[in-house]
């Protein structure tokens, strides 16, 4: 496995929907650990899109377990060509991204969730969850269709600096 360097906006692949998985192999393997390899040494870090490695393939890593907000977490979840199957009840959040180092932003996500997806190896599989769980599965997915979360706030004044602690 291996730390790769995250992507920042204005790159193109960030603004582009990725393709969908269909070789379940050695080569999405790899590109998986790279992502929990990265997701784990970038402080802070509770999800990652292949996307922001500049790979453009439907799959992200979430692992919300050790984040202060978090109720509730299935532990590290792998997701292969997801697809939220049901979201309800759209709440305010704030969320910051490592492809918009500088920023962060107010803006409304489902607080409740079902998402279908394939794990590794090509198994389907269905998680429903809530809450920060939900709001990281919901940003990541975002990264997979070409958005950030600058594309769901609403306005300039839901934009913040990112306060940086040294």
């Amino acid at each position: 496995m291996t730390v790769r360097s995250v992507i920042s906006i204005p790159a193109l692949v960030l603004s582009t929907s990725a393709l969908e998985v269909d070789c379940f192999d050695s080569c999405l393997a790899v590109l998986i650990g790279d992502l929990c390899e990265t997701m784990v040494e970038s402080p802070g870090c509770v999800g990652l899109a292949a996307v922001q490695i500049g790979v453009s393939q439907r799959v992200f890593v979430v692992d919300v377990a050790a984040h202060p907000k978090t109720k509730i977490t299935h532990g590290l979840i792998v997701a292969v060509n997801p697809v939220i199957t049901a979201a309800t009840d759209p709440k305010q959040v704030r969320e910051g991204c490592m492809s918009v180092p500088d920023f962060t932003g107010a803006l409304r996500r489902a607080d409740k969730i079902t998402m279908t997806a394939q794990d590794r190896y090509g198994e389907p599989f269905e998680i429903s969850t809530s809450g920060f769980e939900a709001q990281a599965i919901l940003h990541e997915l975002d990264h997979l269709e070409g958005k950030v979360f600058l594309d769901r706030v609403t306005s300039v004044g839901d934009v913040y600096p990112r306060k940086r602690y040294l």
